[in-house]
């Protein structure tokens, strides 16, 4: 069979999808924060949306830590993002992916 990606450029998209008890920690410390500083819970939110926009542009760049677990630390306060990848790639025709 034909090399079809030979001589591309391809560019992996990734989906970022995050866990209910994720999401209920993340809302939990904006709350917290908000509430120990006017302003503050939104500059933890603001810090942790760039920090993902960060693991979008270069998934690879933050250290594997537990089998494929890789851990992306916010700059300016204490919480870590856990993540991993997963490559899936389906053809584009629209019976994909697969329901």
């Amino acid at each position: 069979m034909k090399n079809l990606s030979k001589g591309l450029n391809l560019r992996l998209k990734y989906i970022v999808r995050i866990e209910p008890d994720a999401q209920n920690d993340l809302e939990e410390a904006v709350i917290w924060y908000e509430e120990e500083r006017k302003n503050l819970g939104k500059d933890f939110s603001e810090e942790v949306y760039l920090k993902i926009e960060s693991i979008i542009q270069n998934p690879k760049l933050y250290q594997a830590t537990f089998k494929n677990i890789r851990t992306a630390v916010l700059d300016q306060f204490p919480f870590s993002i856990f993540y991993f990848m997963k490559n899936k790639i389906y053809p584009h025709n629209r019976n994909y992916p697969p329901k």
